[in-house]
């Protein structure tokens, strides 16, 4: 498996995943315009902008380097510290691949990017709808604790 920085060229099998298998499987109900074309849109934005943060892709190293999951991060400013802050945004592996270390190995890539910018706060997210207790062993396997929920309302 190799973990890697997005490219522009990978961005139509990172908005594929996204919308095949990440929205679906998740149902978000927030009211969010998910159009392929605004998605791409963005994925181009952080894809060529480092200081807005990042996204990585694991792929296999068979089956012609196929992306079989993503993680996206953005960075912030903690207003009371102005302290910046990385966020996973949203992160996906395909349902055959997981329990192989692909999450795992992305978790790994994405803290080493965050700490070679020289940020020392990463958070991650869970859908409570979908969230897992895989996913929250793996979250502490890695050093994460909970901190907060989210709350959302449609406007």
């Amino acid at each position: 498996m190799i973990i890697r920085k997005a490219e522009l060229k990978d961005i139509n099998d990172i908005v594929k995943l996204g919308f095949l298998e990440f929205l679906e499987e998740h149902c978000f109900e927030t009211g969010q315009d998910f159009s392929y074309k605004s998605v791409s849109k963005n994925l181009e934005v952080i894809i060529n902008n480092e200081n807005i943060g990042f996204v990585m892709v694991a792929e296999t190293e068979i089956e012609s380097s196929k992306i079989i999951g993503f993680i996206l991060v953005q960075y912030s400013c903690f207003i009371f510290s102005r302290q910046v802050i990385a966020h996973e945004i949203g992160w996906y592996i395909i349902r055959e691949y997981r329990g192989k270390g692909a999450g795992g190995s992305l978790i790994k890539k994405a803290m080493d990017e965050v700490k070679e910018k020289g940020i020392t706060i990463l958070s991650l997210g869970m859908a409570f709808k979908n969230g897992s207790e895989n996913q929250s062993l793996m979250y502490q396997k890695y050093g994460f604790k909970p901190f907060q929920s989210f709350w959302f309302k449609e406007l």
